[in-house]
């Protein structure tokens, strides 16, 4: 029998991801292909311009739609990246005076995730070939935003992603860019 290493799980042990609050979300494109846009311009001195590719636009208006499909959800901020996604999403389960969520509470972030990259894949995959691919890595990387201060950073991160593409951890200049796919 072979002993294969455990995943660490990624997520805070007891935590009620569907309990009001802010999370800081980032779901990144399978293997880093920057499928979605791309960044124009030179950093700071001209200041880059996101040009979505049509991948991206679907990305963009799934992310629109994410506040009909769950409305106790809300996407403060996002961002758009070649190979990757960031949301500031909130959460506001309505309560009465008691405490108590008045209705049926939202869906776990996860959850909410989960019909996010499933709606894009399905979209992204031209429906009329009989080859489909994964868009998205598996599973994706979340933050509970645990104050006003970290809020405001996380608001400004997001902000001036585009502006620091070429230093961000998740950029490769190696890997082609394309919408043709």
């Amino acid at each position: 029998m072979v002993d294969f290493p455990q995943r660490k799980p990624n997520r805070l042990k007891g935590y009620k991801y569907n309990q009001n609050g802010s999370y800081f979300i980032t779901i990144c494109v399978q293997n880093r292909m920057n499928l979605l846009c791309k960044i124009v311009g030179d950093g700071f001195s001209v200041p880059n311009k996101i040009h979505l590719y049509k991948r991206g636009e679907i990305a963009q208006q799934f992310i629109v739609d994410l506040t009909t499909k769950y409305p106790y959800a809300k996407v403060d901020k996002y961002v758009i990246m070649p190979n990757h996604v960031h949301l500031l999403l909130s959460i506001d389960n309505q309560m009465n005076d008691m405490g108590n969520i008045t209705e049926t509470p939202s869906p776990t972030v996860g959850a909410i995730i989960g019909w996010y990259k499933y709606q894009t894949t399905k979209q992204m995959n031209n429906p009329m070939d009989n080859e489909t691919f994964k868009i998205w890595q598996r599973s994706f990387h979340d933050h509970i935003i645990r104050d006003d201060e970290e809020y405001q950073e996380i608001w400004d991160y997001i902000n001036t992603n585009p502006q620091r593409w070429k230093d961000d951890c998740f950029y490769h200049h190696d890997i082609i860019e394309t919408d043709e796919l």
